[in-house]
Formats: structure tokens, C-alpha cells, sequence
């Protein structure tokens, strides 16, 4: 789904927006390996689970951005929320069999949801010669409060890497000249 909506005033232009995905099934049948089911635990439908890293990777089942854009004269402000929705960890089951103590009491069922934000300015400058063209400089955070990544007991990582991003809160600069 993607919808959006645009509006203006005398404060400036204004846009909200939505794009979200839902995955209601994606069976996997008669694949070779497969028989007893993804990590054998009988279940043939990867969506909202880890997967088994083999046939499918991990595939949240909800995922979507709402994002604000602000514009007026030169002047732009764009924030944006991610969120992946939780999903079922199919390894649970064997690691709960195969781990000791320790490892048993940090295994979890599901892998819990996870919302970021990210905040972006933007100015466009005109240079006096029109033969220089324009300029629009940016300046941005990505995950603004540097979001604790879902834990996941797994390959020593302790997060799921086909889904999460660990680089946490980054800065960037963009300078884009049009000419």
C-alpha cells in the first residue's frame, strides 16, 4: 500500500506519506530439504518467520515508512519512520534442545519489532550566474536516537543481520549541483 497527501498553506508545502508491505504467505512446497519443514519445526510458510537461512532468509511479515516533508522558498525538512514488524524465530526450538542454561535463558520465541527515525534538512541555493545553475546541500540523521537493535541469539551477533542494520545513528552531508 502507498498512499500520500499533499497540502498547502502559508507556512509552506506539506506532504505525509505511507508505504507499507505485508506478506501474508510464502509457502515453500515440495522444495528438496525441505520435508519436515523450515528448520523442521513443520511449518512451510516463511512469512513472519526467520526462515532457514538456506531456502528463504528472515521475512518479517510487516514492514513500512510514514514519512513528513516540509517544504517552503528554499528551505526542506523530510522526517521518516521505519518500522519492521516482529516475526517468529524458527530457531528457537533447536537452540532451547542444544544450549546450555545460559544460552536457553536468552533464546526468545520472536524477534521483536523495530522503528527508527530519520531527519533530513535540505536548502537550494541559485548562484548569481545562471550559467553555475543551482545547488541543493543537505544535511542528515539516520536513526536519530540510535535505536537498540532486537535481540536474537544467534551466530554471536545477537541481532538477525538479513533484516537489522548495527551501524546505529549516522550522519551524512550531500552536496548536489545542477547545472
Amino acid at each position: 500500500v502507498k498512499l500520500g497527501y499533499n497540502w498547502d498553506n502559508d507556512w509552506g508545502r506539506w506532504r505525509v506519506g505511507l508505504d507499507y508491505t505485508h506478506v501474508r504467505q510464502y509457502k515453500l512446497i515440495d522444495v528438496p530439504g525441505l520435508e519436515l519443514g523450515l528448520e523442521d519445526t513443520g511449518k512451510f510458510d516463511a512469512a513472519g518467520t526467520s526462515g532457514n537461512n538456506l531456502h528463504v532468509r528472515s521475512l518479517p511479515d510487516n514492514k513500512g515508512n510514514i514519512t513528513f516533508n516540509w517544504q517552503r522558498d528554499r528551505h526542506g525538512v523530510t522526517v521518516i519512520n521505519r518500522h519492521i514488524g516482529s516475526y517468529q524465530d524458527l530457531s528457537y526450538d533447536f537452540g532451547f534442545e542444544t544450549g546450555n542454561d545460559l544460552v536457553r535463558s536468552l533464546l526468545r520465541t520472536k524477534i521483536d519489532s523495530y522503528d527508527t527515525w530519520d531527519l533530513q534538512y535540505r536548502y537550494a541555493h541559485d548562484w548569481g550566474n545562471t550559467n553555475l545553475g543551482s545547488t541543493i546541500f543537505t544535511l542528515g540523521v539516520l536513526d536519530v536516537f540510535d535505536e537498540e537493535l532486537p535481540y536474537r541469539e544467534t551466530n554471536g551477533l545477537n541481532y538477525d543481520p538479513q533484516v537489522f542494520d548495527p551501524r546505529g545513528r549516522r550522519l551524512y552531508a550531500r552536496v548536489l549541483w545542477q547545472f
